[in-house]
């Protein structure tokens, strides 16, 4: 039908792309079989209908369309060239292809050098697919169509970031990968002839007002960090942490999130500079309530992946007395990123956050309470062992407030904690029954209300083996008493054991 037919390709296109992604493969080669002779019949008249599907195809969910859009692409150009395409290409060094400058200015002046730049890079991506019979395709128009491959990524390494960009910020986790894969390989092969290319064009990305994209420029610098060497990266630093710092603090979660990883990248090359350069910027940002609560989350985002490194150079800001009640807010918040990593913390956060428990500010109280619980619960089994002294210190300091929380503390640590604590018990009931003696009622109550808790995690079987401990305890709490000379706080004491301990008694009876 020669030209007649054409008028129909608009309409026969779309049946012949779904036939490539058929489950049956007759189906397919037959549907592969007609595009070839498309782009035979139509390569020069019809191209601007038949490269635009073949385009979306290179980027389909599915790896056989994927792999027969880049052999018709690859027909396509090698018509458009003057070429045959049937170049065997084994081996050999990226550098040099098998086309020639001739073909390369053919395919510009039928393409556009703008379009001839969207299709190199996409084949250049491609190059890099999570299937092998996609990669052989690409790498075979690649090597056939570019006479040489560094010069021709700095012609189209804008469109190529461009690309890369927005196939790193997809909802397809394999398209992801792919341009993951692509952009690593790209530095790894040439990274000090493309670095001060790449670099620029994705700190500019972060200006784009759409998150996804900024979202893939994160992504894409974690994959040039992670595939540079270390000294290649050193004279970008200028660029790269100022990056990355805004990331942190971007309006989208997702888009911190994603530099909280690329952060995690930096700190392998750049160490102690990483830290320096970001942490304290966020912690002034924080003291701003237009960026307070975005730079807090940046926070956050590197404590996840890199917390023994960071705890050390955030606490010392937030620990500051007085404490604020966005400061309290925040160490809860880290808490729960840092989980057990705050373990060889708790004797410089505890401490703030109980004294700002029984401030006079209600938000900070409350925030501080909060917080404080958040801390206790997320210490681990090996944390105990730095947790419990640091509460017993508490409930034996010089002042009430502190006695009072760390009392509080406590019992909700028993209580609330997941964790196995009975061997613990023990010395928290005969220290929580001397606090019954306390000259401070509050700190009575708050020790009653512990000691209550404690032995509430206790089981009821072995409660039994603890008669003799309570004994003690009292008979101690009762000389220290005496010795102050006062009588009527002791009767009380008297009076609130006898009033709610008596399972012990029942107990000791039936022994």
């Amino acid at each position: 039908m020669g030209a007649i037919f054409q008028n129909h390709l608009q309409a026969v296109l779309p049946a012949i792309l779904d036939g490539l992604a058929d489950e049956n493969e007759s189906v397919r080669d037959a549907a592969l079989s007609a595009g070839h002779i498309f782009v035979e019949y139509y390569a020069t008249t019809s191209l601007p209908l038949l490269l635009p599907a073949i385009e979306d195809g290179i980027f389909s969910d599915n790896w056989r369309i994927r792999q027969s859009s880049v052999e018709l692409l690859g027909d396509l150009l090698f018509k458009v060239a003057g070429t045959s395409g049937k170049a065997i290409l084994e081996g050999g060094s990226d550098d040099e292809g098998a086309s020639t400058e001739a073909q390369g200015r053919a395919i510009v002046e039928v393409l556009g050098r703008a379009k001839r730049n969207e299709v190199l890079a996409a084949v250049y991506m491609v190059r890099s697919d999570v299937s092998l019979t996609v990669r052989q395709a690409a790498v075979h128009v690649w090597k056939t169509i570019v006479a040489n491959t560094p010069r021709t990524l700095k012609e189209i390494m804008p469109v190529l970031m461009d690309t890369l960009i927005s196939s790193l910020a997809s909802s397809s986790s394999e398209r992801r990968q792919v341009a993951g894969r692509a952009l690593g390989e790209l530095v790894r092969k040439l990274g000090e002839r493309v670095l001060p290319s790449i670099i620029p064009i994705l700190s500019q990305g972060l200006k784009d007002p759409n998150a996804s994209r900024r979202q893939g420029v994160c992504i894409g610098l974690s994959e040039v960090m992670g595939s540079a060497g270390k000294h290649q990266l050193l004279s970008f630093m200028g660029e790269l942490i100022p990056t990355i710092r805004t990331a942190l603090c971007d309006s989208t979660q997702e888009v911190r999130e994603s530099a909280g990883l690329a952060f995690s990248t930096l700190y392998k090359s750049a160490g102690l500079q990483a830290i320096d350069e970001i942490v304290p910027t966020l912690l002034r940002a924080m003291e701003d309530d237009e960026t307070s609560a975005t730079a807090l989350d940046g926070l956050k985002q590197i404590l996840s992946v890199r917390t023994a490194a960071i705890l050390p150079h955030i606490l010392p800001k937030l620990v500051q007395p007085p404490l604020s009640s966005f400061n309290a807010h925040a160490l809860g918040a880290l808490a729960e990123v840092a989980g057990p990593g705050l373990s060889s913390h708790i004797g410089t956060i505890l401490p703030t956050l109980i004294l700002a428990m029984d401030d006079e500010d209600v938000d900070v109280q409350s925030t501080a309470k909060k917080a404080a619980e958040t801390i206790v619960l997320v210490i681990d089994d090996e944390g105990v062992e730095t947790l419990i002294p640091e509460l017993l210190r508490g409930v034996n300091d010089n002042q009430a407030s502190m006695r009072r929380g760390a009392a509080y503390l406590i019992g909700f640590l028993f209580k609330n904690s997941k964790l196995y604590l009975a061997d613990e018990a023990p010395d928290m009931m005969s220290t929580l029954i001397t606090l019954l003696s306390d000259t401070d009622n509050a700190t009575v109550l708050a020790a009653w209300e512990a000691f209550s808790r404690v032995v509430g995690s206790v089981p009821k079987e072995q409660l039994p083996t603890h008669i003799k401990l309570v004994r003690d305890a009292v008979s101690t709490a009762r000389d220290k008493e005496r010795r102050r000379r006062k009588v009527c706080l002791f009767s009380y004491l008297d009076y609130v054991f006898l009033k709610h301990c008596s399972h012990f008694f029942l107990y000791f009876s039936r022994v």
